[in-house]
């Protein structure tokens, strides 16, 4: 596993700061395999530790459009899918998070490694332009490594149990 710790990054052009963190672990299967289970976009209750229920929130069963219901220990939140890229790569809006952030996305990409995957998700906040927010979103940004870890290990375990 390889971890890139949470960190700050500054944006000049825009003058945009985010919170990001950064998960990469490799599975034991094919790009296929782990994409069979990532891309059940509703079903992710049934995988992720993390998530104790998880519901369509549009008829759109997967792909751009989607939207799902996601209920935590730490609340409801709301996913919208903002890229999808079939075997590749998928990124959704989280929104229901405290309004101290502005915008927080979560992005899965899947990369062929040899007979397995490389499996990265990557959590990028964007806080409010108070200073207190910018550091609530850290505090954020931690909580949300953590929970991104889990579910890639859980990930990667349910694409292994799928063989």
């Amino acid at each position: 596993m390889v971890r890139s710790p949470s960190g700050s990054t500054w944006r000049q052009d825009t003058a945009e700061v985010t919170e990001t963190t950064s998960i990469r672990m490799q599975a034991d299967v094919p790009v296929g395999q782990v994409w069979s289970v990532l891309s059940d976009y509703f079903g992710l209750a049934g995988w992720a530790s993390a998530i104790a229920h998880s519901s369509a929130m549009t008829a759109t069963p997967a792909g751009m459009g989607a939207s799902r219901r996601v209920a935590t220990t730490g609340g409801v939140l709301i996913e919208n899918v903002v890229d999808w890229n079939p075997l590749r790569a998928i990124a959704y809006e989280i929104v229901g998070l405290p309004s101290v952030v502005i915008r927080v996305e979560n992005r899965w990409e899947l990369r062929p490694s040899g007979t397995g995957t490389s499996v990265t998700l990557t959590g990028v906040i964007e806080p409010g332009p108070k200073p207190a927010m910018r550091v609530a979103a850290k505090v954020i940004t931690r909580r949300l490594g953590q929970v991104n870890e889990s579910m890639v290990s859980d990930l990667i375990a349910a694409a292994g149990d799928a063989a």
